[in-house]
């Protein structure tokens, strides 16, 4: 099904079951990282993320950096045009954004409410 996504089967312009952009998600890179090598995930993801670049898609990959090393995050978070990560310490959230052109990459406190994410002073 994502093959025929990507050659364009699906879609017909704005009114296509899939209009532009295409967006795909993995729920968890961190369940498939229990059960394949880093290696061969590495080389599903390069693919995947190469075609959604290709065809100006948008790709969401979730991962817990807490259940792995520095050189795995490190080697997912390379096939990433950009990453948000999420923390929370004393009860409070705090998101940091690598990757994007004219965004600071320091941690910044915030809210989420009703699916709104608010960036606090």
């Amino acid at each position: 099904m994502i093959e025929t996504i990507f050659e364009g089967d699906f879609s017909e312009g704005e009114a296509g079951l899939f209009p532009p952009p295409i967006r795909f998600s993995v729920n968890s890179i961190s369940t498939l990282l229990m059960y394949r090598r880093l290696e061969v995930l590495y080389q599903f993801l390069h693919v995947l993320t190469a075609k959604l670049k290709k065809i100006e898609g948008v790709g969401v990959y979730l991962l817990n950096s807490e259940s792995f090393d520095d050189k795995t995050l490190s080697l997912i978070k390379q096939l990433m045009q950009c990453v948000i990560e999420v923390k929370v310490e004393q009860n409070i959230n705090y998101l940091r954004i690598s990757g994007l052109h004219g965004v600071s990459g320091d941690w910044m406190k915030f809210t989420l409410s009703k699916g709104q994410v608010t960036i606090l002073p």
